[in-house]
C-alpha cells in the first residue's frame, strides 16, 4: 500500500521519545537525502520492524544514544524499484560474537536480554522474518560495551502523492464525543517509562487513568476502582 513515510516516522518519534528521555538518552531520527516521503510497501511490517529494532536500542542502552538513520538508494536497472535502507545504531552494551550466532533464533535472549527480564526474544527473529518477507536482509555489527548496529535494504517503490480517498478524511483523534461517561482505564505496568507513555496518550482524550506497578496493586485497583479496561503487560 502507498504510505507518508515521513508521518510514520514521527509517529514513532512520539511514541518513543519519552522512554528515551526518561533514560536520559539522545534520540534522534534521520531521515537522509534522497528522503522518499511515499512509498509502497508492507506498512504494518515495516512499523513492527522499525518499533523493534528501536525499542531493543533504548532498551539496551543506558547512557549515550540511539539512532535512526534512513535513506534511499535508488537502483535505476530496476527502475521503479529502490531499496529503502534503514540503520539503528545504539551505544549500548553491545553482543558478543558467539551470541550474534544465534540472534535470530526464536525466544534465544543474550545475556544482557535475560538480566533484563524483559520480553521473550522474539522481537528480532520476527523483525528479520519481515524483512526477508519484503525481499530485504538485516545485518548487525556490535560490539561489546561500546554498542550495536542493525541495517537493513528493503526494496520498496515510490509514488508521487497519496491516493485521493473518496469521503471525508476521518481526523486525527483528539477526544471522546459529547456526553460519554467517564471510561476508567487501569495500567498494570512495571516500567515506569512504558506506563506513562500510555497516560500521556489516553488522559488528554479524555479517559481516566491509574496505574499499577504489580500485580498486586492490579488487583487492588480492580476491586476498589472497578475499570472499564485494563491495559496489561503480558508477561505480567
Amino acid at each position: 500500500n502507498i504510505f507518508d513515510l515521513f508521518d510514520l516516522i514521527e509517529t514513532l518519534k512520539q511514541m518513543l521519545q519519552l522512554r528515551a528521555k526518561n533514560k536520559g538518552l539522545h534520540l534522534e531520527f534521520l531521515l537522509k537525502a534522497p528522503r522518499p516521503q511515499y512509498i509502497i510497501t508492507d506498512e504494518s511490517k515495516l512499523r513492527q520492524i522499525l518499533i523493534n529494532l528501536l525499542g531493543n536500542a533504548i532498551k539496551f542502552t543506558e547512557k549515550g544514544y540511539v539512532i535512526l538513520r534512513v535513506y534511499l538508494i535508488q537502483t535505476p536497472l530496476d527502475f521503479p524499484w529502490s531499496n529503502l535502507c534503514i540503520e539503528v545504531e545504539d551505544t549500548g552494551v553491545g553482543i558478543s560474537e558467539e551470541e550474534l550466532q544465534t540472534l535470530f533464533e526464536p525466544f534465544v535472549q543474550t545475556e544482557s536480554g535475560r538480566k533484563s527480564q524483559e520480553g521473550t526474544g522474539l522481537g528480532l527473529p520476527i523483525s528479520h522474518q519481515f524483512i526477508q518477507l519484503m525481499g530485504g536482509e538485516l545485518f548487525v555489527t556490535s560490539e561489546v560495551g561500546k554498542g550495536t548496529i542493525f541495517s537493513c535494504e528493503i526494496p520498496v517503490k515510490l509514488a508521487k502523492e497519496l491516493p485521493v480517498k473518496p469521503g471525508k478524511n476521518p481526523g486525527r483523534i483528539i477526544g471522546l464525543a459529547p456526553d460519554q461517561p467517564p471510561y476508567r482505564i487501569l495500567i498494570v505496568e512495571d516500567k515506569v517509562e512504558n506506563r506513562k507513555l500510555l497516560v500521556k496518550l489516553l488522559e488528554p482524550l479524555g479517559f481516566q487513568v491509574r496505574e499499577a506497578e504489580n500485580g498486586r496493586e492490579g488487583i487492588t485497583l480492580w476491586e476498589t476502582w472497578h475499570p472499564h479496561l485494563i491495559w496489561m503487560d503480558l508477561r505480567m
